[in-house]
């Protein structure tokens, strides 16, 4: 695969992000019994990852928080995993995600959010993981009350039929481009991809997208080359062929550059990560390191660059609160 810092990344966020894409998703896919609760026009992404550092080259998440149509708020929490296989102890990964979304939401309330776990895959190995978090252990069946328990869903686009994509165009170009990006099938698939954009009926917004999804196709995935992409446009959009062409090249590169910029980037941002993690516990002690689980989400390097400035003068770690 291309030398591109998390493309499958880049994508889900970039789609995913668009409120009306995910309420889209959760419209369609969520269990019927939890979308009548829901008022989903109130949805909205929340900022910030719960992920751990180590594991952000496979993962990406997103928090949303739709209110309930009788009162109260609720969170979903999207998990995709970008990787070729199934990963055996995620319901072990979403409980520490979960409880990371606790800690920073709770505030001074005296009750806990709602979190919907919802794991979203596109490996090409099938999923044989349970969904259950109490068959993580061995145990009797006398210990099942005993046991904490949840049950994530599941959404495997590998397995799903091009038929059973449900939603509208820019949900449904979304999915079947994570569902192809890994297979030999993509450039075969691409044209017919491409063409949902033409039924939008804002054309502009149709553009925008392609340049998303040239992007993805380029980074993302070693099945493509120039002349998959350039038949794929031509079949596509014959008026206006040569101009489209030109601009997916242009797509591509940038798509290309940026995966660079988005590299050095997030190296930066490690490093910082740890030269505070160090800074904490070499001036306050271990007990400090428990404001890693907050600080090593955030993405921002200049508010990275304040904490770890801030480390020298604070006389609490509670005080470099004040900057996250």
């Amino acid at each position: 695969m291309p030398d591109i810092s998390n493309p499958h990344d880049r994508f889900f966020k970039e789609s995913f992000s668009r409120p009306e894409v995910a309420r889209d998703f959760f419209r369609h896919y969520l269990p019927a019994q939890l979308v009548e609760q829901l008022d989903l026009k109130t949805a909205k992404p929340m900022k910030g990852s719960f992920i751990d550092k180590r594991l952000r080259a496979h993962h990406s998440d997103l928090l949303y928080s739709v209110k309930l149509r009788s009162s109260g708020t609720i969170y979903i929490y999207v998990l995709f995993e970008h990787k070729s296989s199934p990963e055996p102890f995620v319901a072990l990964q979403l409980l520490r995600y979960m409880v990371r979304i606790w800690e920073r939401t709770k505030g001074n309330r005296q009750k806990l959010t709602f979190v919907y776990p919802i794991v979203v895959y596109h490996g090409l190995q099938k999923w044989r993981v349970s969904q259950q978090f109490r068959d993580l252990f061995e145990l009797p069946q006398a210990f099942d009350d005993l046991l904490p328990d949840f049950r994530y869903q599941l959404a495997d686009l590998s397995r799903l039929e091009d038929s059973q994509l449900k939603g509208e165009i820019l949900l449904r170009v979304g999915l079947l481009m994570l569902k192809y990006i890994f297979t030999d099938e993509l450039p075969k698939r691409l044209p017919e991809i491409f063409s949902l954009l033409n039924q939008l009926a804002e054309k502009q917004r149709g553009i925008e997208y392609l340049e998303t999804l040239l992007r993805y196709a380029a980074s993302g995935s070693d099945k493509l080359n120039p002349t998959d992409i350039e038949k794929a446009i031509t079949v596509t959009f014959q008026e206006g062929g040569e101009l489209m062409q030109t601009l997916a090249q242009q797509w591509i590169e940038e798509g290309k550059q940026e995966g660079k910029i988005e590299g050095r980037k997030e190296g930066i941002r490690e490093g910082l990560i740890a030269a505070i993690e160090l800074g904490l516990e070499l001036k306050f002690g271990e007990e400090a390191l428990q404001l890693m689980t907050e600080i090593s989400t955030i993405d921002n390097i200049e508010t990275l660059q304040k904490i770890k400035a801030a480390i020298k003068t604070s006389s609490s770690p509670e005080q470099l609160r004040d900057f996250f």
